[in-house]
């Protein structure tokens, strides 16, 4: 396969907040680890704009909350956020902390960026004390091939069905590195969404990973399909679509 074009989020931080979806919710598995064992240490693995701690913040004041990214840019946004939480600029594969030094880690959306995943799963593996937990949240692009992006830049499927490891040979991954239990959860959520918004959306490019892998050709093309689909198109224009998302949990013996 030929190379991607690579994700540049240290160009695109400053945009990163005001795009779709990137308000977060407390994590519900911390909730429940709070509710039965409070994690004295968190680490979000490729924590971005570090909104996942902040709402994480106040269920667990007392903790030592950590936030690591590669993206400098990414990270610049995240410090005024909070100043109680460490952000550490960092690869995942070589993350600067001692063995057995956090609870919980989280790692959310990111997985499929890592091209060397065995590596990351390992340093996760490293930096769980033992009877800690990894909660891994991505899309599983394996079965939500009717998403529209998919729909309409087809490129973008063929390159997500390389990048994002089916959830059976993530499973395999992680039993392979040690950890035990492992389970897996297929949320497929199926909505109605309006083509002419879709259409806003995909004009601007950096909303979403997906496109900004895009050769330029296969971006254009796939504008240009969906302009042509909404020439004739009611206003509002709904037309069903679906994404699946994938929960890992993983803990350490």
């Amino acid at each position: 396969m030929p190379s991607p074009r690579q994700v540049n989020y240290d160009a695109i931080a400053h945009l990163y907040d005001t795009q779709p979806y990137r308000d977060k919710q407390p994590d519900p598995a911390l909730r429940d680890l709070r509710q039965s064992s409070p994690p004295k240490a968190i680490l979000d693995m490729c924590c971005g704009t570090g909104n996942q701690l902040i709402a994480n913040r106040p269920h667990l004041p007392g903790a030592l909350m950590v936030g690591l990214d590669f993206s400098h840019g990414m990270l610049r946004q995240a410090r005024p956020k909070s100043q109680t939480i460490n952000w550490v600029q960092a690869d995942s594969t070589t993350p600067p902390f001692a063995d057995n030094s956090f609870d919980y880690i989280s790692h959310q959306f990111a997985f499929h960026h890592i091209p060397d995943k065995p590596r990351a799963a390992q340093a996760m593996f490293r930096l769980l004390r033992p009877g800690g937990c990894l909660v891994m949240t991505n899309l599983h692009p394996h079965t939500m091939q009717d998403w529209l992006y998919y729909r309409y830049f087809p490129a973008a499927l063929t390159r997500d069905l390389h990048d994002f490891l089916p959830h059976d040979v993530l499973t395999a991954l992680m039993r392979q590195t040690g950890f035990h239990p492992v389970s897996i959860d297929l949320n497929p959520i199926a909505y109605e969404e309006d083509l002419h918004h879709f259409h806003q959306t995909a004009n601007q490019r950096d909303t979403c990973s997906q496109l900004l892998t895009l050769s330029d050709a296969d971006y254009q093309s796939g504008l240009h399909h969906l302009t042509q689909d909404l020439q004739h198109a009611p206003s509002p224009y709904p037309v069903p679509t679906q994404i699946t998302l994938l929960t890992l949990t993983a803990h350490k013996p």
